[in-house]
């Protein structure tokens, strides 16, 4: 969303350029309550242990609050870059786990 005027400018077909911006936060909050329970399945699978759930829960529950957030008056495109900041260390952060349980 903080980069809308150059996919705009440049004929880039995006969410944020094709519908408004509430139509994006709403589809952003409904992506990551999907995202979250998926997280789940190494441990629900028996591919990971408790330890691997709790931070899971944890990393997924800030991703979400954040997603949130966007929500509030005023959230424009600092909230944007705080929430691809945030997708960037959950990713991280979840692939690293994985690779950890996989070790």
């Amino acid at each position: 969303m903080f980069r809308q005027d150059d996919y705009e400018e440049a004929g880039f077909k995006i969410l944020p350029v094709v519908k408004d911006v509430a139509a994006t936060k709403r589809h952003i909050v409904a992506s990551l309550s999907l995202l979250i329970p998926v997280s789940f399945m190494p441990y629900f699978l028996g591919l990971a242990g408790s330890s691997y759930l709790v931070v899971a829960a944890l990393l997924g529950g800030f991703f979400w609050f954040t997603g949130l957030q966007g929500f509030q008056k005023g959230a424009g495109v600092a909230w944007a870059r705080r929430l691809f900041f945030v997708s960037l260390v959950y990713l991280t952060a979840i692939y690293g786990l994985l690779l950890a349980i996989a070790v």
